[in-house]
Order: C-alpha cells, then sequence, then structure tokens
C-alpha cells in the first residue's frame, strides 16, 4: 500500500450548537475516535491532524476528539509539514443536564502515534493543546525541525530500543532533552 495525500484528519469531532443556562454549559459529550493503523507500505502527507477537538463557539469544545495512529513493521509514515497530535484542549469541564443525577464530565483532544518496528519522518511535530503522547519500540522517529514547543510541550514520550533522528540546530543556543534511563540501560549517541 502506498498513499499519497494532501491533508489527513483522525479523531475528528464536528462541531455543534450548545445550550448555556446561567453561564453553565449543558451538552452531552460526543467522542469521535480515528485510528489508522498500517504495516507495510508508505503513507506520504502533507499536513496530518491526529485527535482534533473542534472548538464550539470560542475555543472550548464540549466533546472529545481521539487519534491513534500505528505504524508497524515495515510501514513508513512521512509528514512533509506538519503532524498535530491533539488539536484542541487538555480538559474542559462539560457540566451535565438540568438534572441533578448527570454529573458533570471532561471533553479534550488526545493524539497519540506507536511506531512499532515501522519509521516515520516528520518535518514537525506539534503538541496542538491536548494529550499528546509518542511511543517508539523498535522503530524510527527522524524529526526535521522540532518537536513540541515550550508553551506546547509533548506530554510524552518514550522510546524503547529506538533509532532517533533529530536535527540539531548549531546557531540555537535553547536545547532542552532530558534522558531517562532505567537502572542497567544506557543511552549512545552515533554521530553519523
Amino acid at each position: 500500500m502506498d498513499i499519497l495525500v494532501d491533508g489527513l484528519a483522525l479523531g475528528k469531532n464536528h462541531n455543534r450548537t450548545i445550550h448555556r443556562t446561567a453561564g453553565r454549559i449543558f451538552t452531552s459529550n460526543r467522542v469521535s475516535i480515528g485510528t489508522l493503523t498500517f504495516d507495510a507500505g508508505t503513507i506520504n502527507v502533507n499536513n496530518l491532524t491526529n485527535g482534533w477537538q473542534v472548538a464550539n463557539s470560542g475555543t472550548n469544545s464540549t466533546d472529545t476528539g481521539i487519534g491513534t495512529i500505528n505504524v508497524n513493521g515495515t510501514g513508513t509514515l512521512a509528514v512533509n509539514q506538519s503532524l498535530i497530535l491533539a488539536l484542541g484542549s487538555a480538559g474542559f469541564t462539560v457540566l451535565g443536564t438540568n438534572d441533578a443525577q448527570t454529573p458533570p464530565i471532561s471533553s479534550y483532544a488526545q493524539g497519540t502515534l506507536n511506531i512499532n518496528g515501522g519509521t516515520v519522518r516528520a518535518n514537525s511535530i506539534l503538541n496542538g493543546g491536548g494529550i499528546a503522547a509518542i511511543t517508539v519500540n523498535n522503530g524510527t522517529l527522524t524529526i526535521t525541525n522540532s518537536a513540541g514547543t515550550p508553551a506546547k510541550p509533548l506530554s510524552a514520550i518514550s522510546l524503547t530500543n529506538t533509532m532517533l533522528g533529530l536535527r540539531v540546530n548549531g546557531n540555537s543556543v535553547l536545547t532542552n532533552i532530558a534522558v531517562t534511563n532505567p537502572p542497567g540501560q544506557r543511552c549512545e549517541h552515533d554521530p553519523n
């Protein structure tokens, strides 16, 4: 399988009208889930949004958008411009109906990238404001420009037996890389 696409969105909810009474929001929390899993071939995409919580009116949404990408085996995901994980908020309280029996719940955006033996090459990976996580097991992750920002860092990155490729900017004095290893494990640097 080989796919060439301009834009792709997974786990995107839809905008809707909500009911407000005395400053309280009353609605249900609709959940949109999108999953992309492949283990061979190449998906080449310009812009990819994984987990998109579309705002209602204003900046918050009462719905949840969850996206999961699984790049397994010999599969390759190439993102030429932006890979946005979790476009939306990390948590917004949605009150129940006027019925006192319905408790408040949280709506959120969540984007997860799992690489299990596969390869991901991304120009940049951004946290769109929600819960953005990357897990790599026996795979390759290459990031040409940036992954997260100081204002919106990635929520979690887990690497196990991974080839990680980063472009280091010698003109920048700001570098934030933290590595933790379990006891008995070591982190190696390949200068090539």
